[in-house]
């Protein structure tokens, strides 16, 4: 099955994290007739270098038949069928990643194992750093109102200092940040202490994109992220001394992560305007909304960051070898959406009185807009009324 448009960052799929040079940019995705069940989409499977045309959709099931499946891909490949089942057809990155840390770990080469365990020890830090980095973010947000000035350098790495130096000092400064939040004692310490901990935990994974933290190193959304950040740099340079064809293909790349940074950007923003609002921790119904917009929100944010830092760990890999950075490039062309294109022009052909006339006429060929993940309304109210004019003038 060969098809072209996408519908949203979900219809595009995960990465599942195969090895090999045919299934490693495999994508698995939810088949929306049968929640049951999951598709794999090889993207621009029959384009070639830096141009790509068609995806290749089949059953995810049916992979082994297109491909050989043997050792780490077959136990990655039977635990990804299994969630189908366990979880009703649900997928999203997250969920993609802890399966692909599971299977690093138990058969995973050392290096594998290694960068597995590294990174579920840094998880197990980040929900802790990630109270520090919020109650950090309260801090500035109160400081004209308790009158501290003081408090608008308030930093997640100087309450982490804290903690070790003075305890009590901490506790303190937590209860100023506290009281002010709870607007003269509406919510007890404890219960404000126990809802900070709760959108810590769930915050954890975007942390720093929700606080704003500059080194970008709470959360591993956080740190892909910021790994996007280093291949965009990295590409714009390489584009001033490359030759026009790989200048072209960067450019166009360098318009993609710009895109996904700023949608990344946009739902973290969204995040740290409603993890403000202090109505959302002294009603109870509102804080319950407050966890489930941060949980669907980081999950946008998983699926437009997703297999961008393959990308930039195979840029870094390439050094500065010409050929092997054309081949990334290549891999990154092949994989990534291609951006909307609004207008191609092609010749009409319209009956009229007086016989038929041909002219070049203006077909919106993409309506979906990568940049946010939703369908440009405008533009296709703009593609529908120019069509009716067509029929009528036909």
């Amino acid at each position: 099955m060969m098809r072209r448009r996408y519908l949203s960052f979900e219809d595009r799929g995960v990465l599942v994290g195969f090895q090999g040079r045919r299934l490693g940019l495999v994508r698995c995705r939810p088949v929306r007739d049968d929640r049951q069940h999951y598709d794999a989409m090889l993207p621009n499977w029959s384009g070639d270098n830096f141009v790509g045309f068609n995806d290749l959709v089949m059953p995810f099931a049916g992979l082994a038949s297109w491909a050989p499946i043997a050792g780490y891909n077959q136990v990655l490949f039977d635990r990804v069928l299994a969630q189908a089942d366990k979880l009703h057809g649900h997928m999203d990155p997250i969920m993609m990643r802890e399966v692909r840390l599971a299977t690093d770990l138990e058969i995973g080469k050392q290096r594998a194992q290694r960068i597995a365990r590294f990174e579920l020890t840094i998880t197990e830090r980040d929900a802790h750093r990630s109270l520090l980095e919020i109650v950090a973010m309260f801090g500035r947000h109160v400081a004209e109102r308790v009158r501290k000035g003081e408090l608008h350098q308030l930093s997640g790495e100087v309450l982490f200092h804290l903690a070790d130096r003075s305890p009590d000092e901490l506790r303190q400064l937590v209860r100023i940040i506290a009281t002010a939040m709870s607007r003269g004692g509406r919510l007890s310490g404890e219960q404000l202490r126990e809802r900070l901990d709760k959108i810590a935990e769930f915050a954890a994974p975007i942390c720093s994109l929700v606080t704003d933290e500059p080194d970008s190193i709470v959360g591993y959304l956080s740190r892909q992220y910021r790994l996007v950040e280093k291949l965009h740099d990295a590409l714009k340079g390489y584009a001033e001394n490359c030759h026009a064809e790989v200048r072209e293909a960067v450019q166009l790349i360098c318009a993609n992560t710009m895109s996904f940074m700023l949608f990344a950007r946009a739902r973290a923003e969204y995040i740290r305007a409603q993890v403000l609002e202090e109505r959302r921790y002294l009603d109870d119904r509102e804080h319950v909304r407050l966890l489930q917009a941060i949980a669907e929100e980081r999950v946008r944010i998983a699926f437009a960051l997703d297999g961008w830092a393959m990308h930039a760990e195979a840029w870094e890999e390439a050094g500065e070898d010409p050929a092997r950075r054309e081949a990334v490039i290549a891999r990154i062309m092949r994989d990534m959406p291609k951006p909307p294109v609004e207008v191609d022009e092609e010749l009409v052909r319209v009956r009229t009185e007086n016989g038929s006339m041909m002219f070049r006429g203006r077909t919106v060929r993409e309506l979906h807009s990568w940049s946010n993940d939703t369908l440009d309304q405008e533009l296709y109210e703009r593609v529908m009324a120019g069509r009716e004019t067509k029929k009528s003038i036909a």
